[in-house]
């Protein structure tokens, strides 16, 4: 037929058939961002909507960091095991969807972070598997670059999320009931992108590990074997223990120090995802060129600026600032590190391997969490509003920075790259340069 062999047909049978699986994995991400996005950055202003103290927020982050993170080394270990990844991913991601129609309902703290508790849980089934799947569907070559083209896409549509959501609620009033219309549409995405991905054509897998899935022994010996992987656990579970100390009081800066409305927290998201958004046009080449680890140095470096932004902020514009600017390496960060982890992770055990990930950073932002809810309380209390959430600022931003240079120490790479940041910087200061100097 038109001189192509059997062979040559069945190699672009399935060349297709990748691509189309990309594409709708693609879809299935942009839904899930526009959804997550319309409700996720005001989740915690709303708990202090509806009356939520402190240390109820620090209980709040420290169980929605742990419960996300709870059942992933089952879900994990489950997902390496089965011969097709789609039918769990979309059954777990229309159930979590579900819940922020009942989040809706939710008129007490008490109710609203249960329910927050419940979700996340089944995000903590759902995160292995997506993974997984991910690492099944993207190329080996130019990983960074497709992951950082996914990342672009799924930031764009969060992006047009906050806004309307911003928009929308604060059209509609500042009371708790501006959230439900938010909600619903969030419930109503989610289930979109779920029921898209069954269009996913999977091949069966050939489970290679037949190892009980509760087997921890076996659990330490594929950790202990990655020495990158290792590195990557340790030190980032450390960095987020800083940082989720800070974590209860950002909210309360913002709503009760700033006095700020629903749709300056939308502005505060926006100007963090737009200038990600041009962070990702090159953040995939430059991950491939210069490594992972220069990536995510830079990023935990760079996140010291949050707390110590507001701690001196004289208005919400000055968070709206440090947002866009450190939208910048944020975005570097997010794509190395996704990198990293699939370049870490062994195909039949990146589910477990990553849930182990997971887990270990998730542990450290629930102890963080709770704690800083605690500090909180007593700071607040003893040293009025403004003190005592500067002081938990500056204790966090001396673990990030001790954190950070822990990553900078003892994170480790496993292989070599054609170039460094500076060199790269350097190229691109001198190519500003030349096109200057060809204009005048």
């Amino acid at each position: 037929m038109d001189g192509l062999s059997v062979g040559e047909m069945s190699a672009g049978n399935e060349g297709d058939s990748k691509e189309r699986n990309l594409r709708v994995l693609y879809l299935n991400r942009i839904l899930t961002s526009i959804g997550d996005y319309l409700v996720s950055p005001f989740l915690r202003v709303y708990a202090v909507m509806i009356g939520a103290s402190t240390s109820e927020l620090g209980f709040f982050t420290s169980m929605s960091s742990l419960s996300s993170n709870v059942l992933q080394i089952f879900f994990g270990r489950l997902t390496d095991r089965l011969k097709k990844r789609v039918p769990l991913i979309a059954a777990l991601g229309i159930a979590s969807s579900l819940i922020w129609g009942m989040v809706a309902l939710a008129k007490t703290p008490e109710t609203y972070i249960w329910l927050i508790v419940v979700r996340m849980l089944l995000v903590s089934a759902l995160s292995p598997a997506s993974m997984a799947l991910m690492g099944d569907l993207i190329p080996v070559n130019g990983r960074g670059v497709v992951t950082a083209s996914l990342n672009f896409w799924t930031s764009l549509g969060g992006l047009a999320a906050i806004v309307a959501s911003g928009i929308v609620m604060t059209m509609l009033g500042e009371d708790s009931g501006v959230f439900t219309i938010p909600l619903v549409s969030a419930a109503a995405l989610g289930i979109l992108a779920y029921v898209v991905l069954l269009a996913i054509k999977e091949s069966p897998r050939r489970v290679i590990t037949r190892r009980p899935i509760l087997d921890i022994r076996s659990l330490i010996a594929d950790i202990n074997v990655n020495p990158g992987f290792r590195s990557l656990c340790a030190t980032q579970a450390l960095y987020v223990l800083a940082m989720s100390i800070a974590w209860p009081v950002f909210p309360v800066t913002m709503v009760k120090i700033l006095n700020a409305s629903m749709f300056d927290v939308s502005l505060a998201s926006v100007a963090s995802i737009a200038s990600s958004l041009i962070a990702q046009r090159f953040a995939g080449r430059l991950c491939d060129r210069v490594g992972r680890k220069p990536l995510i140095t830079l990023g935990r470096f760079s996140f010291i600026f949050y707390p110590v932004t507001y701690m001196f902020a004289p208005s919400i514009y000055a968070i709206i600032a440090v947002n866009f600017v450190l939208g910048f390496p944020s975005a570097l960060f997010s794509t190395a590190l996704l990198v990293f982890l699939l370049d870490n992770t062994a195909d039949d055990l990146r589910g477990e391997l990553t849930a182990f990930y997971n887990l270990s950073v998730g542990l450290s932002g629930f102890i963080g969490s709770l704690v800083g809810g605690m500090i909180a309380d007593y700071l607040l209390a003893t040293m009025g509003l403004w003190e005592g959430c500067a002081t938990l600022y500056a204790i966090s931003a001396v673990g990030r920075l001790c954190g950070a240079y822990l990553v900078y120490r003892k994170l480790e790479e496993p292989r070599r790259y054609p170039s460094t940041l500076s060199m790269e910087l350097m190229s691109l200061i001198k190519r500003v340069g030349d096109r200057i100097k060809r204009r005048v």
